[in-house]
């Protein structure tokens, strides 16, 4: 054993060390003549002498110096004593990566092949692999952007979330670079690690805000490095429309739209953020450049210069104080006492469980039959997530002759979270009207906002500009409606999507039973009811999206015929759709609200799904989001 350089890592301990073997003293002789005064009284008894004599004053002694021993030890450990001493190479994780992934139409070029996103995910993998460091996250983009992986140390999810990313995962079309690096900042973390950001574009800024915005995100210490996808001749697009035909993308007039790269905003972008910019290459190649640089850069990783520790030896003293204990607790203060050798084996017994119950039962192996009965009887209870994820793990077993029951049972968990899905944010009775009310005051609005353009009259621009700027504001509220309702429905509709499986699945296990076909073709009804409200839903949405951008649009064309002192402060008016944004691929469902269900038979079961079937006259507001563009965007959309 080494000794070298004995210390104490906690010295502050010490004190009960030393004061605390003082206090027990003066407590242990204040005990000792208040007891020896008793024993004088008792002794004068003549018939007290015989049990006097039994009594051992060393045997006292000794139990009270083992006493003090026990508070010295308990304070040295406490102290914990070191001696000798081991090296240690402290070494901090390297910093995040989040990648900001463009998937506008204008990814879809083949000057790159096979096309520029295709070749940016396969070069985001490559990256990956080889990375050894720090957390990923991933962001896709277009016209909008939304977080599709968080910071994360676990690959196979950012892998599932990029290789999921396509054309159609963003619905609102365009290229916004500014919006995609606020969404990125929105998703590092608040504290003094680096934030890198790796930006994969063609740079077709659209919006023209990624400059403006990479200034800012620059100022709070935000290092973007920029990769441009394609090449400067560019190339048409290429897209597969609604029948499963490849066409070329048209403008307006029918042209086809050549996509270019823009690397002089690429280059701007990285330059005010302190990073670099680089061509993404064929293969490739620009990627692993980028690498290479956050490889050599030197506050990647944080190493400490190798330190001596010391070795915690307190182990030793409370071994120590435990045998002192135990001693102390067998050793009498009579002369003739029970033999020590049974007093020991007679704590033992207590210590310890017989042989029997020594020996540890292996818990029962899963079995499909012990699942399926859990999760059946959490699934009458109501606990509806617990009683999927049990039946999830049953069906995972294999056991063929079971399959069948776990799927029907299974499939009634998911229909029921689902229908407690939509009573998350139901949509509003009166919202038709009040969309419709809104609606005809945003076209007014539009319409004087022209007419006092034209006349360039200063009163009428006013009024004019504060009415826009009124109808701007009560176009929000209809659109929070209708996009929290397609919160809670699309994710209604992804649990009746998977009972719908599982009750077809169930049949073709077993096709005689009918009550899981019946079940499959009640939940078909509901998810087409579904998709045709989602359907109005989103063409309302995007009217509605249409107008307050034309309305700002007419209110920016104001504001350069008023003097400033009659602007008003426009930073109510700021859309809140990257704090609240669509569900995206991968989200996890709200939790439902889980009530207590009685107990059901497969009958009674369908009779229930029969009962939730909708009337003619009612649909459920929800179903799959649609990404079609829309009718009232200005500008290019690809």
């Amino acid at each position: 054993m080494d000794f070298t350089h004995p210390h104490f890592a906690e010295p502050s301990w010490l004190w009960l060390a030393v004061l605390g073997p003082m206090v027990a003293l003066g407590i242990l002789l204040a005990s000792r003549r208040a007891r020896q005064r008793q024993l004088h009284r008792f002794a004068a008894d003549p018939q007290a002498q015989p049990l006097l004599s039994s009594h051992s004053p060393a045997r006292r002694a000794l139990k009270n110096a083992m006493a003090l021993f026990i508070i010295a030890g308990m304070g040295l450990a406490l102290a914990r004593p070191q001696w000798g001493t081991r090296s240690e190479m402290a070494q901090a994780l390297g910093d995040d990566v989040l990648f900001l992934l463009d998937c506008s139409h204008s990814m879809l070029a083949s000057d790159v092949r096979p096309n520029r996103l295709t070749r940016a995910k396969l070069a985001i993998l490559d990256f990956v692999r080889q990375q050894s460091f720090g957390r990923i996250g991933l962001v896709a983009f277009a016209g909008d952007a939304f977080l599709q992986c968080p910071l994360t140390f676990d690959l196979d999810a950012f892998n599932e979330a990029l290789i999921a990313v396509d054309d159609q995962t963003i619905p609102v079309l365009g290229t916004d670079l500014g919006r995609a690096l606020d969404e990125g900042f929105l998703a590092m973390e608040k504290n003094d690690r680096r934030k890198i950001m790796i930006l994969l574009t063609d740079g077709e800024d659209l919006e023209k805000t990624g400059i403006d915005t990479a200034r800012k995100l620059g100022d709070q210490g935000v290092v973007v490095f920029s990769v441009g996808v394609g090449t400067r001749p560019g190339s048409p697009i290429q897209m597969t429309n609604a029948q499963g035909i490849v066409e070329w993308l048209r403008d307006s007039q029918g042209r086809m739209v050549q996509s270019h790269l823009d690397e002089e905003v690429l280059r701007a972008v990285a330059q005010v953020t302190q990073g670099s910019y680089q061509p993404l290459g064929p293969v490739g190649e620009g990627m692993r450049r980028i690498q290479r640089q956050l490889e050599n850069t030197p506050a990647l990783f944080r190493h400490q210069p190798q330190r001596q520790l010391g070795i915690d030896r307190f182990h030793l003293f409370l071994a120590c104080v435990v045998a002192l204990l135990v001693l102390e607790s067998l050793i009498s203060t009579r002369r003739k006492s029970t033999p020590h050798a049974a007093i020991l084996a007679c704590l033992l017994s207590f210590w310890l469980p017989p042989p029997d119950a020594r020996a540890q039962t292996p818990p029962a192996p899963a079995s499909a039959p012990r699942l399926f009965n859990q999760g059946s009887r959490w699934l009458e209870e109501g606990k509806l997530r617990e009683a999927e994820q049990i039946l999830i793990e049953a069906l995972l077993l294999q056991d063929v002759s079971w399959q069948p029951a776990i799927l029907y049972n299974l499939a009634h968990a998911r229909f029921r979270l689902g229908a407690e899905a939509l009573k998350q944010d139901p949509l509003p009775e009166a919202l038709p009207e009040l969309e419709a009310a809104r609606t005809m005051q945003a076209d007014k609005a539009i319409a004087d906002a022209d007419t006092a353009l034209a006349q360039q009259r200063i009163e009428t621009i006013v009024a004019a500009y504060r009415q826009a700027r009124a109808a701007r504001r009560q176009l929000k509220p209809v659109a929070d409606a209708v996009k929290a309702a397609l919160n809670a429905h699309r994710n209604a509709l992804l649990r009746w999507e998977r009972a719908s499986s599982d009750f077809k699945s169930a049949v073709e296990l077993n096709p005689g039973d009918g009550d899981a076909r019946f079940n499959a073709g009640i939940v078909d009804q509901h998810i087409a009811r579904l998709v045709e409200q989602v359907q109005q839903l989103q063409k309302s949405m995007q009217s509605l999206a249409g107008q307050r951008q034309q309305l700002q649009q007419k209110i920016e064309a104001m504001k350069k015929f008023l003097p400033k002192e009659l602007q008003e402060d426009g930073g109510d008016e700021e859309d809140e759709e990257s704090q609240n944004p669509l569900p995206k691929p991968g989200d996890k469902e709200k939790p439902g609200r889980e009530g207590k269900e009685k107990m059901m038979t497969r009958e009674e079961a369908a009779q229930l799904l029969n009962s939730l079937r909708l009337d003619a006259n009612r649909k459920l507001p929800m179903g799959r989001e649609q990404t079609g563009p829309s009718d009232n965007r200005q500008g290019k959309t690809w």
